[in-house]
Formats: C-alpha cells, sequence, structure tokens
C-alpha cells in the first residue's frame, strides 16, 4: 500500500512538472514521495533521520549566509540573527543526538514535537534548494527559443555593470545567440532603473555592455524604470507589448540563486517561459540562497504559519495518545 502511494506521489509530481513547472509544488510533491519511500524503507526513525539532515543543513546554510551578510553594509544584524537562528538550530540537533542515546524515549519525542515548524521550515528549504537546482540544469540544457530575453538589473559601479551583471548579460546573449539561429526574431530587454548611488538607469549601462559585444541596437530594448523584480517583469512586459509582442515566450536572465523565484514570479505575472540563471561567486552563494528562500516564505507566509500549526498540533496529539 505504501509503495502504491509513492508511485502516486511520483504521478502527481510529474504531472505537476509538466502543467507548471515554475512551482514550488513540483519540489514539495516530489519531496513528498521521497519522505514516503524513506518510511517504506527505514521506518519513522529513518524519516527523523532525514528530518535532522534537512534541518542540520538549513542550520549550516543559515550561517555560512549569516557570516557573509555580517560583512555586507546594512545587513550585518541581519546577518547575525541568521548566524544565531542557525546555531540554535544545531544546538537543537544535538540536544535530540544526544537524548536519543540516552534512550530517554518520551523526552526525545517531546523534543521532535517541539522541533516540528523547524522540521516544516527546513523541508521547505530543501524542496526549494534541490528543485530549483534541477529546474535551472534542465533550462540550460534544453532551454527553447524566445521571442524576448530580460535581463534584470544587478547595480552598478558608477555607470559600467558590476561583475554579478555582467554575467548575466553575457548569458543573456548565449540566450539571444541561441534563439535567432533557430529562426526566431528575439530582442533582448535590459530592465533596470537608477539606484541613489548610480550616475546613469541599470538599463543604459546594460545597453552599452551589449552594444559593446556586437549586438545590434535594434534589438535591444531598454526598460529604465523598475526598482524590484517585480517592477523589472511587469515594465518589460509593457514594452514587449508595445512592440506587438503580448503572448509571446520570454527567458529572464538573473543570477542562478534567484532564477527559480523569477520564474515563480514571471508566473505569477502571466509570462510565459523560464528563468535562466548565470554563476555566482562561491563565496556569496550560501547567502544569497538563503534571502531567496526567506522571500519566498514571506511571500505565503499565512499559509506557512498554517501548515505549521496544524503540523505541530497533530504532532501533539500523537505525542500525548497513550
Amino acid at each position: 500500500m505504501i509503495w502504491t502511494l509513492v508511485a502516486l506521489l511520483v504521478v502527481a509530481t510529474a504531472v505537476a512538472a509538466w502543467r507548471e513547472p515554475r512551482s514550488l509544488s513540483v519540489g514539495v510533491l516530489a519531496l513528498l514521495a521521497g519522505g514516503v519511500a524513506v518510511v517504506a524503507l527505514a521506518g519513522l526513525d529513518g524519516l527523523i533521520v532525514v528530518l535532522v539532515l534537512a534541518l542540520l543543513a538549513l542550520a549550516m546554510f543559515a550561517i555560512l549566509g549569516g557570516l557573509t551578510m555580517r560583512r555586507q553594509p546594512g545587513r550585518s544584524r541581519v546577518g547575525g540573527v541568521a548566524v544565531a537562528l542557525g546555531a540554535v538550530a544545531l544546538g537543537y540537533c544535538a540536544a535530540l543526538e544526544w537524548v536519543r542515546a540516552e534512550q530517554a524515549e518520551d523526552l526525545a519525542g517531546w523534543l521532535l514535537v517541539l522541533g516540528t515548524p523547524a522540521f516544516y521550515v527546513a523541508s521547505l528549504f530543501v524542496a526549494f534548494v534541490g528543485y530549483g537546482a534541477v529546474y535551472g540544469r534542465v533550462v540550460r540544457r534544453w532551454v527553447p527559443p524566445v521571442d524576448v530575453v530580460i535581463v534584470l538589473g544587478a547595480g552598478l559601479h558608477g555607470d559600467r555593470v558590476s561583475q554579478v551583471l555582467a554575467s548575466r548579460l553575457d548569458r543573456a546573449l548565449v540566450a539571444l545567440g541561441r534563439s535567432r539561429s533557430r529562426g526566431r526574431d528575439t530582442h533582448v530587454i535590459c530592465s533596470g532603473g537608477q539606484g541613489p548611488d548610480e550616475t546613469v538607469p541599470e538599463a543604459v549601462a546594460m545597453a552599452r555592455y551589449l552594444l559593446g559585444r556586437g549586438v545590434d541596437d535594434s534589438l535591444v530594448w531598454r526598460e529604465d524604470r523598475s526598482t524590484s523584480t517585480d517592477e523589472n517583469l511587469r515594465f518589460s512586459a509593457e514594452i514587449a507589448a508595445e512592440h506587438g509582442i503580448e503572448h509571446g515566450r520570454f527567458a529572464v536572465v538573473t543570477n542562478d540563486f534567484h532564477a527559480f523565484r523569477a520564474a515563480m514570479l514571471m508566473r505569477d505575472v502571466g509570462l510565459a517561459g523560464y528563468g535562466l540563471g548565470a554563476s555566482t561567486r562561491p563565496r556569496l552563494w550560501a547567502a544569497a540562497v538563503l534571502r531567496e528562500f526567506t522571500a519566498v516564505l514571506w511571500e505565503q507566509r499565512l499559509l506557512h504559519a498554517l501548515v505549521a500549526v496544524v503540523l505541530t498540533g497533530a504532532a501533539v496529539v500523537t505525542a500525548a495518545a497513550p
């Protein structure tokens, strides 16, 4: 019976991915299938081990990402909170292992109940990072042609693109070339407004970078008003519509840590297509992934809070049962 449930969850994952791959529900369904398979193979003890490993992974990301953020202007306090939460999670895992080693089953059971919300968040984190990585790899390998490549801005050094933004533009050049080589009349939209410490809008510097690498000016459209990813997408969609592209396919180019969430936001604003990621320096990756995951949680905070409460209540009832 349990393997039938695993099979059903695998089918549900495949159907969800086919219908809308830009959804975290695909990763959650895959994680549920894996969790049920672990129970079938190793029982509840095996599932507990997997949950603890997920929490340890989240704790390490929190600590490493927090340490990176503490060195960034304006993010020191947030980084300190991340490090503290990661340390608490590590301490909880150590306490749980010590109690289990002492065979204090009742205490271990209530410790597990106490950690239910953390296990839920850690499971979502694994689903987000794991499925996001799979999504990014599939898109890079089997990238279909598009009508418009949208490049998201990422800050300037004066009037010159930063290293992060240059990596996005280089990835956009590849996507543009591939689409046009397949007979598509593909254009690129440089999307980014002007920050308080920037001498020109990001879109202007981005377009200059592309023109300097041989892209014809007629293929480059500029969106210079946006201040967020949501505005990047909405304003770029307006520009595409002005040029007669209202129901086309889009590739949104950003960094790899942001590509999946950008794809989720594309879905929300009604743009067909996919998110495409450029490489990120390893020392920045943990902090960037942590910020993206936090943003995803916050966007649906009421839903996640409700699920955590329900799961915790079910755990309490189970632990209190004679």
